[in-house]
This record gives C-alpha cells, structure tokens and sequence, in this order.
C-alpha cells in the first residue's frame, strides 16, 4: 500500500525485506541515485530498523538520508526511541494520508536547490517552437537520451585523464560536461564541473579525483530527475 502510494505521490522507490538489505541498499547508493529519505519500519526480521538507523547513520556518506520510522507501535516512548536512534520523523499504521503527505512535505522542504533549473527547459522549448516541423517532445526526449548516453563516458574519460595526469585533456571534457549540464538545468553538476575546469586550467589536479566522485553523485540526482522529464514529455506535456 504504501509503495503504491508513493508511486500516485510522484516518488521513486526501491523496496527491502530487513534491516540488513536496507544497510546494503544504502551503502550501494554511492553507485546509484542517493537516497533522499528512507521509511524505515521498526519491526523487521533478522535486524529491526532502530539497529539499522543506528547502522546507516554511522556510515560515511556524501549524504545521509532522512530516515523516518513506520510503526505499528503507537506506545508511550516509542518516538523519543526512534529519535535516539537516529530516526528524523515518525509516522504510526495505520496512517492517514493527510498526515503521510505531511510528512514526506517536510523531507522536501529541507531539500537544497532542485535538481534542474526548469527555466532551462523551457527555453529549449521556446527555441524549438520556432520550428513548427519539430516536436517539442521528440525534441527534448532525444535530447535527454543522448546527455545520458554521453555523460558516464564523459566520467570514464575524466577518470582516464586523472590517471594520467593529463589536465589538458581532462579540463576539455569536463568543460563540455558542464556546458551540457548547464543547457538542460542541471545547475549544481556545471557548478562542480565549473570548478574542476577551473583547477584543470591551471594545471592543478590535486582534489580534482574526490571532487569528480561528486560530481559522478550529482549527476545521479540528474538522471532520475531527467528520466522523470524524459517520461513527461513521451505523454507529450511541456512546460
């Protein structure tokens, strides 16, 4: 019931059976999309989610997820517990959707600067509107395809000039990463691409390998949310 309803909220979810899957989920997440926010239920076998929270939040990540316990206990203490554990909010089943909406909200609203510029969007939209022989929605779904088809070889070759300590090569990739980055609205990753170009035009790589790993996270966070955009304009909506 639940991942139906996140399913109509609009979200994205990975589903596990106990604590120990949800552990190895979240330790995998630096090689896939991070997780914004897990609903951890309290009672599971092999490991209960107080254990896992406990677990999670002494890994070391890029950044933690909010974790929000799910019970069906409702006793006295029973928040303050989840709290101690490391839980951010707690939800009781059966819940009311007003308060599960409710609390979703406030993962949101804690949340940086979105994903994509959508104003980024919509100026390509605007542009292939003066072409009345081109579909907007073809246009930008082959679009999206082949920034996600380029981007991880962008990564592959950045990782390649790192290895050989060739700035010259690396600072004109990653210069066309973020242009690219920047075109479709992904404004955090042509930040970071910004400053490796910078360091990369000044002979510099020192740092350039960690801030690459972040970049490679932010670029996750692009993906899902240009998958979603991608699906969006197959139905043929635009902005």
């Amino acid at each position: 019931m639940v991942l139906m309803l996140l399913t109509r909220l609009g979200y994205e979810a990975d589903v596990v059976s106990n604590g120990n899957e949800a552990i190895a989920a979240i330790a995998h997440q630096k090689y896939q999309q991070p997780y914004d926010v897990v609903l951890m239920d309290v009672n599971m076998p092999e490991m209960d989610g107080l254990t896992a929270t406990q677990h999670i939040r002494q890994m070391t990540l890029d950044t933690h997820p909010r974790i929000i316990a799910m019970t069906a206990n409702a006793m006295t203490g029973d928040r303050e517990r989840c709290l101690a554990a490391g839980m951010n909010d707690y939800v009781t089943k059966p819940f009311r959707l007003e308060d599960f909406i409710q609390t979703l909200s406030r993962c949101r609203s804690r949340s940086s600067s979105p994903v994509l510029d959508p104003n980024a969007l919509h100026e390509i939209e605007k542009m292939v509107s003066f072409n009345s022989s081109t579909s907007i929605s073809d246009f930008l779904t082959e679009t999206i395809d082949e920034y996600l088809v380029d981007v991880p070889v962008f990564f592959e070759k950045m990782q390649g000039a790192l290895n050989q300590a060739d700035s010259i090569t690396f600072h004109r990739i990653v210069h066309t990463l973020g242009t690219c980055s920047a075109t479709l609205g992904a404004m955090t990753l042509a930040g970071i691409c910004k400053d490796l170009e910078r360091m990369a035009g000044q002979g510099i790589l020192a740092g350039a390998a960690e801030k690459t790993t972040t970049a490679i996270a932010a670029y996750q966070q692009v993906r899902v949310a240009l998958q979603a955009e991608r699906r969006r304009y197959q139905k043929g909506g635009h902005l």
